[in-house]
């Protein structure tokens, strides 16, 4: 679970950098503090579903994209 959560981090991380966008911008589209966000973005805390649907909504990008983003991912450390 936590290398799929790493995974999911990780591009989460990358597109942010590739939209120019902050990490700070995760909690607008999450509706959480800063804490939880940090939290998130540091690995800390699980993504859910939930906020893998809202953080890509506001990325642009479709959520079965992104996943199978995450797998290959995975796939390559493996």
């Amino acid at each position: 679970m936590m290398r799929l959560n790493m995974a999911v981090l990780r591009e989460v991380r990358a597109e942010l950098k590739r939209q120019e966008l902050k990490p700070k911008t995760l909690t607008f589209w999450l509706g959480v503090g800063d804490a939880k966000a940090r939290s998130l973005c540091a690995g800390n805390s699980v993504w859910t579903t939930a906020d893998l649907e809202s953080v890509f909504e506001g990325l642009g990008i479709d959520l079965a994209e992104m996943l199978s983003r995450c797998g290959a991912r995975l796939e390559s450390v493996a």
